[in-house]
């Protein structure tokens, strides 16, 4: 219970301690809110950022906050402790209203704080919500259609423990102002993906591009003097040409064209072209753009950070959501999955090799040493949640039941099953523990066709195209109200 709160408001608002006399987290329903809003605003210890820190959605889409929100937020509480602190301590209350989209990215924002600032853990950070009701939210992609991949506000504490561990992130030396500068659309809409190493951006044209009040989109041509500031030395292109090559290699970047179709899954060619020039780069980094920098781009990066940096699928598509909002759309996001084993696999081989000073796998013997499925058919959302390793019992089973619970299963075909144990992560809970989760009735998996059918992904009764939402990102990103036209996939 918090002090001091008004007797309508302590009755009806849901309240959690996350530094026990010194930050909680309240939520309060909408009409009892905006009724006591001036008194809530009065209050020099309480904190909300439902209508200051604000998601900029693509369609159904409404988080996780960028990373640039997410500090923001964090120093912001910092400063309301310090301030606590000088008046002699006392409680500092993050609120928030209890419409689901706002109450579940506050409490993503508090849980990763605990992250972030505190160093907690990521099943210790979010403790203080197990077995909360109703379920916070999933989040989802940016495509039209039902969501057939829940993300969890655990996966995006996963996704910053796993940034943090491999040094992708460090709160203390996080510069902010840059990250808020690059990502607008008129600076060149880049985002930092792993520093140093991969920058995703929007796909620039031959000529400026007007956005309004002013100001202009950046042209291919511009990228070079950006570049050369960030230590870019490569541009991996995914879309069609729009602009000339020679613009970044007369000027001694390094430019590979890798094209392939639209919102579509990677070719096994292409994929394994990417890992190897990644692999390959001797210094310096790799700027990676398709058409809006959002679904291709992400979908690649995503297999590097599970093959060399030890993500699961659902940490690499958390954490590219925090940086790039967006990230991987559709069926992008089951393929990112599926191919989850054959990655850590390949990885594993990859640093045994390094280890003991062998030859690169290169070449066409590294085509075969990562099997990609030559055909998917979706038969039933993948929903099931194997992360369950990696956390406390008690978070596990709170992971599988919200994620069942939000999931759109694609076909009626379930069954009861425990997740089979695999060599990576802590042991295993308990029989007790183990006997409650394979209570849960779970989606089967995908089943794969034989080869012979070539190597496109047929979606049957599986996620919906991508639709229009990448065609209008540039214009969504930049809060411009999209074209009345009919939109046609892209990006």
């Amino acid at each position: 219970m918090i002090p001091g709160l008004p007797g309508e408001v302590a009755e009806a608002a849901e309240v959690r301690l996350l530094i026990p006399d010194r930050l909680a987290w309240c939520c309060v329903p909408e009409s009892i809110l905006e009724k006591h809003k001036a008194w809530f605003e009065e209050q020099p210890a309480y904190l909300s950022v439902d209508t200051t820190l604000v998601y900029e959605q693509f369609f159904a889409d409404f988080g996780p906050l960028s990373l640039g929100c997410t500090v923001t937020y964090c120093r912001l509480v910092e400063r309301l402790l310090e301030e606590a602190k000088t008046r002699g301590g006392g409680l500092v209350v993050h609120y928030c209203s209890s419409h689901r989209h706002r109450r579940t990215n506050a409490a993503a924002l508090a849980c990763l704080y605990a992250v972030m600032v505190l160093g907690k853990p990521a099943h210790d950070a979010y403790e203080p919500f197990v077995g909360i009701e109703p379920p916070f939210q999933p989040y989802r992609d940016a495509a039209f259609g039902v969501c057939t991949f829940p993300l969890l506000v655990v996966d995006v504490l996963r996704a910053a423990e796993r940034a943090i561990a491999n040094g992708h992130f460090d709160y203390r030396t996080f510069d902010l102002e840059q990250c808020e500068t690059l990502e607008k659309i008129h600076n060149g809409d880049v985002s930092w993906i792993v520093p140093g190493k991969f920058v995703a951006f929007s796909g620039p044209l031959s000529r400026r591009r007007d956005v309004g009040n002013g100001k202009h989109a950046l042209a291919a041509s511009d990228y070079v003097k950006l570049f050369r500031r960030l230590g870019v030395s490569c541009v991996i292109r995914f879309n069609k040409p729009v602009y000339s090559s020679l613009l970044f290699t007369n000027a001694g970047i390094r430019h590979v064209d890798l094209y392939y179709e639209d919102g579509t899954n990677p070719p096994p060619q292409i994929l394994h072209r990417f890992l190897q020039i990644c692999e390959d780069h001797p210094h310096g980094a790799i700027a990676v753009h398709c058409k809006a920098g959002l679904g291709r781009t992400g979908t690649n990066i995503a297999a590097y950070l599970i093959k060399h940096f030890n993500y699961t699928a659902y940490e690499a598509i958390a954490w590219l959501r925090l940086c790039r909002p967006g990230c991987v759309i559709g069926p992008q996001q089951h393929f990112v999955k599926d191919i989850e084993p054959a990655l850590v696999r390949d990885g594993r081989l990859f640093r045994e090799q390094q280890h003991h000073h062998q030859p690169q796998v290169s070449g066409r013997h590294h085509e075969q040493q990562i099997q990609l499925p030559r055909r998917v058919e979706w038969t039933a959302a993948p929903v099931d949640d194997h992360q369950w390793r990696r956390t406390s019992p008690l978070l596990a089973v709170a992971s599988a039941e919200a994620r069942e619970r939000h999931a759109t299963p694609l076909s009626s075909r379930q069954f009861p099953a425990a997740p089979t144990p695999g060599s990576r992560g802590p042991r295993m809970p308990d029989a007790g523990t183990r006997a409650a989760y394979s209570k849960r009735p779970f989606s089967s998996s995908p089943r794969l066709a034989p080869p012979r059918c070539g190597g496109d992904f047929v979606l049957r009764g599986g996620p919906q195209p991508v639709g229009g939402v990448k065609k209008n990102a540039l214009l969504r990103r930049q809060r411009l109200p999209p074209p009345p036209s009919t939109a046609v996939p892209s990006g």
